[in-house]
C-alpha cells in the first residue's frame, strides 16, 4: 500500500499498491515545492456506491508524508522503482492545470488508474 498523509489532521490519501505513481508524484512534488509552489491533487472514485471527487491543495507550508509498504502481499520487498524523467515532467505539467493532478477510478476497466487533464483531448474529462 502506498499513501500520502496530508495536513496536521493527517488525512490519509491511499494509492493502493501503485508505488510507481506515488514515487513519481513524490519526485514532481519535491520539484514543485522547491520552487515554493503548490498544486491541486484531485481524487475521484466510488465511496458507498456514490461517485466522488475531492481536490486537495498541496503546498510546501502544509505537512506532507509519502508512505510506502516495504513488503508486498507475498511478504516480499516490492520491485525497485526507477524514476523516469518523462513521467515526472508529465506530472509537473499537470500541476499547472486548474484541476491539477488527477487520480481516479476507471469504471469501464474496473480499476484505479492515473489520468491527466489534457486540454488538447476533448474526452480527457470523462
Amino acid at each position: 500500500m502506498s499513501a500520502i498523509i496530508y495536513g496536521s489532521s493527517q488525512v490519509r490519501l491511499n494509492f493502493g499498491p501503485n508505488h510507481y505513481l506515488l514515487a513519481h508524484l513524490q519526485a514532481a512534488t519535491a520539484t514543485r515545492f522547491a520552487e515554493g509552489r503548490g498544486f491541486f491533487l484531485t481524487l475521484s472514485g466510488h465511496d458507498d456506491g456514490q461517485e466522488t471527487s475531492m481536490s486537495y491543495w498541496l503546498h510546501p507550508s502544509i505537512p506532507l508524508l509519502f508512505a510506502y509498504d516495504t513488503e508486498n502481499d507475498e511478504g516480499e520487498r516490492p520491485e525497485q522503482i526507477v524514476i523516469e524523467a518523462q513521467h515526472v515532467e508529465a506530472l509537473l505539467s499537470a500541476m499547472d492545470r486548474p484541476i491539477g493532478v488527477l487520480w481516479g477510478f476507471d469504471v469501464d476497466a474496473d480499476r484505479w488508474v492515473p489520468f491527466y487533464d489534457d486540454p488538447a483531448d476533448p474526452d480527457s474529462d470523462k
